[in-house]
């Protein structure tokens, strides 16, 4: 306790990370106890040990040569880069819009319309044969029914 009256109340020190494990060794010999420990992204990292009366920082120094990245490990990250973002969009895609995408309600010309009127008309086998003769007389002409089917605004469509 006596060597720990003798250090000042906030001291602030830099060691390098090969003596880190001496330094916290010896401040946890003079009674100090580690308080906090930081470690930022951009490499800062340092240690806080109080004691009753004092308090001590403890910068680490990083001597990390960091080597500049080459052409080929720049192409390769933004190769994995792009096979991701085509597996996260493929992955909405399939989530995200419905199957039938050439379904979705597209807007008929007057033509497509009548066609189709005409075609349903083809199609009616509500009545037999005698039916309709009694009905339409000698001949049914579906595409006379179809459009008299249709009200004004779409049979003047269908003109144009």
């Amino acid at each position: 306790m006596t060597i720990q009256a003798k250090i000042p109340s906030n001291l602030e020190m830099t060691i390098s990370a090969e003596a880190l494990e001496k330094t916290q060794f010896l401040l946890k010999s003079l009674g100090f106890d580690l308080f906090e420990m930081w470690q930022h992204d951009s490499g800062l990292c340092y240690e806080i040990w109080k004691s009753e009366k004092n308090s001590v920082r403890v910068n680490i120094s990083q001597d990390l040569s960091h080597k500049d990245a080459s052409r080929s490990d720049i192409v390769e990250e933004v190769d994995y880069l792009y096979w991701e973002l085509r597996a996260i969009k493929n992955i909405l895609i399939d989530h995200v819009y419905e199957p039938d995408v050439e379904n979705l309600g597209i807007e008929k010309t007057p033509q497509q319309e009548f066609a189709e009127a005409v075609a349903s008309v083809k199609d009616l086998d509500a009545f037999e044969d005698s039916e309709k003769t009694f009905l339409f007389k000698k001949h049914v002409d579906p595409i006379l029914i179809a459009y008299l089917s249709m009200d004004q605004d779409q049979r003047k469509a269908i003109q144009q």
